[in-house]
């Protein structure tokens, strides 16, 4: 978890963008952005592939939030979307340029 936001505010946040308060997501995106950043970095070790990915993890994030049960925190739900959303990446990019391109 993020030392820059307690447990009540990431809940507070959570709920209300869940309600599609746009300035809560805002928010989540601004408190965890750089972590998401940083991890898709290290697992792409490439700097235009780790922007697209984490834009596109914040925006499975947003059309998943009904789905965010809260059993978890909001980051490590957060932090499961972003590895298995990176790997899924690395899995087509490599079957990519292998030549085989599935559909």
């Amino acid at each position: 978890m993020s030392g820059d936001v307690s447990v009540v505010n990431e809940q507070e946040l959570v709920q209300r963008a869940m309600q599609r308060d746009a300035s809560a997501f805002e928010e989540l995106v601004r408190l965890y952005y750089p972590r998401i950043r940083q991890l898709t970095y290290r697992m792409t070790r490439n700097a235009d592939d780790s922007a697209e990915v984490t834009q596109d993890i914040f925006v499975k994030v947003y059309t998943g939030l009904p789905n965010f049960k809260g059993g978890s925190s909001f980051y490590t739900w957060l932090y499961r979307i972003a590895v298995n959303h990176t790997l899924n990446f690395l899995k087509k990019r490599q079957k990519i340029g292998a030549g085989i391109i599935m559909i």
